[in-house]
């Protein structure tokens, strides 16, 4: 019998000392997870602000050239409104930006 306690003393010695490092682990892993997830996330955003940036001066364009209809919902504008052709638009934003 004592032989088997001291067996089980040793086993539990060594848990006591793993234990901790073990668990120091598992919330780190879980940590690094989380902070990588939010950084990517942040990444995502500051990709998505870039290309608004981008945008910005083709949707003022467009809203000089087509008035108000850029910034009304498709159902809100008359049928018989006349769009301009996209060409239209596409020349002149070509000829500001060069």
């Amino acid at each position: 019998m004592a032989n088997g306690k001291g067996g089980m003393q040793w086993l539990l010695d060594v848990l006591k000392t793993l234990l901790p490092s073990i668990v120091l682990a598992m919330i780190g892993y879980y940590l690094n997870d989380t902070v990588n997830h939010a950084l990517h996330a942040r990444e995502l955003q500051l990709e998505a602000v870039k290309a608004m940036e981008l945008l910005a001066p083709a949707i003022a364009n467009a809203a000089s050239l087509w008035g108000d209809t850029v910034t009304r919902p498709l159902s809100a504008i008359p049928s018989e409104s006349k769009i301009p052709d996209s060409t239209m638009f596409f020349q002149k934003s070509s000829k500001s930006s060069a």
